[in-house]
C-alpha cells in the first residue's frame, strides 16, 4: 500500500483492520508510534513491529519504518489447523475417551492443544484471521463421549479468539450414508449421491432437525464461530443437486419449488446454530455454486458437445440458465439475510453473473489453489489470480484451499498476501485454463 507521513487514523481510515506505524525522534528521544483503526488493526501493527526487529551480531535492532497498511479481503481463511502434520494425537484422544481412559485422553489433549497454539501463533504472524479447522467429525453426526475432545478444541479456539482468529467447521445436509444406511426404509427413494456415498432429502425434516441440534451443540462446545454447510454436490446444470430425483414426499411438500425446499433445510440448521452461537457465521453451499451455469453460452457449449450444435441445444441452454437464475433469486429472498453463499473460483464474468443473481448477499469465495484432479505440488503461484475474486463493495470471505497433505505454509503465505493486497506485484486475472494447467511443467504457463 502507498506510504504516507500522516499518522491520522480513524475507524474509516485506513479502515477495518488497518493500522499505521510512524517513527519519530532519535537517540533517547526515539519513538515508534503504532495506531490501529480498530483493535485487530492495532494488534496487526504490533505484529508488523515485531517483524521490524532483527538480530545482528548478537544485538537486537529495530528497523524504523513508515507503514500505513490495510487488507482488501477482511476475512482471510487461509489456515488449516487440522492438516496432516498437525493432527498429532487427535485420534488418540478420541480413542482413549471412547474406551473410558480419560486420564490418557487428557494427557494427549494437553500435547495436542500446545501444538495447535503454536500454529495459531503462526496464523497471527501471517495475519490470517479465519481457520478451516475441519476435523474427522461431521458436526451433524457428532458422537457422544467426546467431552475431552470438545474441550480441547474449545481451548484452542478461545486462544484464537484472543488473536482475532475464528475457526470454521464443515458439514453436509445429508441424512444418511451409503451403503451403511441402505437398509433404512426411510431412505427408500431418497436422493442418493453415489459419488459421495450420501443420502439427501428435503422432506425428512425430522432428520435435519436432529442433525442440526447435534451440530449446534458440537460447534458451541468446541468454540467454532463458522459453519460451512454443503447441499447435494452433484447433477451439473442438467439436474442441479439431483433435484429431479427427489422422492414423492418432496414432490408433495414442495412441488417443483427447489428454492423453497433448500430454504427449509438451510433454515433448520441456521435456527439451531444461531440459538447456540448468536454470532456464528453460516455459509450455505447451494448447488450450483458457480456462475458458469448462469451463462447460456457456457451451457450451450457444454450441451452442444453431446447433442450437437443447433437451435435445440441453444434453446436448452437458455431455458437452463434462466431457470437457475430464477431459482437463485427466489432462494435469496427466502434465506435469512446473514447467511453467506459459497461460490467457487472462476473468471470475473461468471462471478458477475452470480453477483447479479444473489443481489447484496456476501460470498464465501472458495479458491482451490491446486486444481483438484491434477498434480498437487507444495507450492504454486495460483493465488496471484485472487484479484478477479475481489469486490471492494462486498464483505466477502476468501477461502484459500491448499488441497493437499503435508506442509503448505509457503502456499498459504502467498495466499494471504494476495488476499490482503489483491493488486500485489505479479497479480493477474483468473483464467480457468491457466488455473487448470498451472504447475504441470513446474511453472506458470504462458
Amino acid at each position: 500500500k502507498a506510504l504516507t507521513p500522516s499518522l491520522e487514523v480513524t475507524p474509516a481510515e485506513p479502515g477495518v483492520q488497518g493500522y499505521a506505524i510512524r517513527p519519530s525522534g532519535s537517540g533517547k528521544n526515539f519513538q515508534l508510534m503504532l495506531v490501529g483503526s480498530d483493535s485487530l488493526g492495532t494488534l496487526y501493527a504490533a505484529v508488523t513491529c515485531r517483524q521490524l526487529i532483527v538480530k545482528r551480531e548478537g544485538r537486537l535492532l529495530l528497523q524504523p519504518a513508515l507503514v500505513r497498511d490495510w487488507p482488501d479481503f477482511k476475512t482471510r481463511c487461509n489456515g488449516t489447523p487440522f492438516s496432516e502434520n498437525l493432527r498429532g494425537d487427535w485420534y488418540g484422544i478420541l480413542s482413549a475417551e471412547a474406551k473410558g481412559d480419560l486420564g490418557k485422553a487428557r494427557q494427549l489433549a494437553d500435547g495436542w492443544v500446545a501444538d495447535q497454539r503454536r500454529y495459531f501463533d503462526w496464523l497471527l504472524r501471517a495475519k490470517i484471521n479465519m481457520a478451516w479447522n475441519r476435523t474427522n467429525i461431521k458436526p451433524g453426526d457428532a458422537r457422544e463421549k467426546t467431552t475431552i475432545a470438545r474441550a480441547a478444541l474449545r481451548e484452542v479456539h478461545e486462544y484464537g479468539w484472543k488473536r482475532g482468529i475464528l475457526a470454521t467447521e464443515a458439514d453436509t445436509t445429508s441424512i444418511g450414508r451409503f451403503p451403511q444406511d441402505q437398509n433404512n426404509a426411510d431412505f427408500n427413494r431418497c436422493v442418493l449421491s453415489r459419488s459421495h456415498g450420501k443420502y439427501f432429502c428435503w422432506s425428512r425434516l425430522d432428520y435435519h432437525r436432529r442433525r442440526a441440534e447435534r451440530a449446534a451443540q458440537w460447534l458451541h462446545d468446541c468454540g467454532y464461530k463458522g459453519y460451512y454447510l454443503h447441499a447435494t454436490d452433484s447433477g451439473g446444470w442438467a439436474n442441479p443437486a439431483l433435484w429431479d430425483d427427489r422422492c414423492e414426499e418432496c414432490r408433495k411438500l414442495y412441488g417443483d419449488d427447489h428454492a423453497k425446499a433448500d430454504a427449509a433445510v438451510f433454515g433448520i440448521y441456521h435456527e439451531a446454530i444461531k440459538q447456540q452461537i448468536p454470532d456464528a457465521k453460516m455459509v450455505a453451499v447451494v448447488y450450483p455454486y458457480t456462475g458458469r451455469y448462469l451463462d447460456p453460452d457456457y451451457v450451450y457449449r457444454d450441451a452442444a458437445a453431446t447433442m450437437g450444435q443447433g437451435d435445440a441445444a441453444r434453446r436448452l441452454a437458455e431455458r437452463t440458465s434462466e431457470k437457475l437464475i430464477s431459482f437463485i433469486e427466489r432462494l435469496d429472498s427466502l434465506l435469512p439475510p446473514d447467511i453467506v453463499i459459497c461460490i467457487r473460483e472462476s473468471e470475473r464474468e461468471y462471478l458477475d453473473l452470480a453477483r447479479r443473481a444473489w443481489g447484496q448477499r456476501p460470498f464465501y469465495l472458495y479458491y482451490e489453489y491446486a486444481f483438484w484432479k491434477g498434480w498437487r505440488p507444495c507450492f504454486l503461484t495460483t493465488p496471484l489470480m485472487t484479484q478477479s475474486l475481489y469486490y471492494s463493495e462486498y464483505d466477502d470471505i476468501l477461502f484459500g484451499n491448499v488441497s493437499g497433505s503435508g506442509w503448505r505454509e509457503m502456499l498459504q503465505l502467498l495466499g494471504v498476501e494476495c488476499a490482503w493486497h489483491v493488486n500485489c506485484p505479479g497479480a493477474i486475472d483468473f483464467d480457468s485454463a491457466t488455473w487448470h494447467d498451472w504447475g504441470l511443467e513446474g511453472e506458470a504457463p504462458d
